[in-house]
């Protein structure tokens, strides 16, 4: 928990409390699926801090294992991603897996957040209620996707606030 520990440090220092945690990339990806790295994220989570905010994709192991442990979740969504029929994300190696037009990943944010529903990259509808919304900062255009959503939902009267009020 060594480095839990300094970045605790590091956000106390700066007067900004820890929020939530998100495992990251291919350790997130396989979270999703594989019960005993769920209930080992989970369980490193809870050691730390049980206040903490463990995000998870909706209706996943590692959803249910943050649940089972007694943290407190987040189900979150993804602006830039597709997502296949079972309501995982598209790998990255395949095309059509990084949406990087603004306005459509703006489009299917906006469908998500107020209808709870997504098409999937093999035209399936999808139920996805989310609480949080990702978009990386790696995808090609994430700034001016990131200003599209918000521009759509201020629009729509959507309110972005934190997932824990201070």
């Amino acid at each position: 928990m060594r480095t839990s520990s300094a970045l605790a440090a590091f956000a106390r220092a700066a007067g900004v409390p820890l929020q939530h945690v998100k495992a990251h990339g291919a350790l997130y990806t396989m979270a999703v699926r594989d019960a005993a790295l769920a209930a080992a994220i989970a369980a490193a989570v809870a050691a730390f801090d049980r206040n903490l905010i463990l995000l998870a994709q909706p209706n996943t192991t590692l959803l249910a294992a943050a649940a089972a442990a007694g943290l407190p979740t987040a189900r979150e969504g993804f602006a830039d991603r597709a997502y296949n029929a079972d309501g995982t994300l598209v790998s990255r190696r395949l095309p059509g897996a990084i949406i990087t037009d603004p306005e459509v990943a703006a489009a299917r944010a906006l469908r998500l957040v107020t209808e709870g529903r997504l098409t999937a990259i093999d035209g399936a509808e999808l139920r996805l209620e989310i609480d949080s919304l990702c978009i990386h900062s790696d995808t090609p255009g994430a700034l001016e996707m990131a200003r599209a959503i918000r521009r759509r939902f201020d629009a729509a009267g959507i309110v972005v606030r934190p997932l824990r009020a201070p």
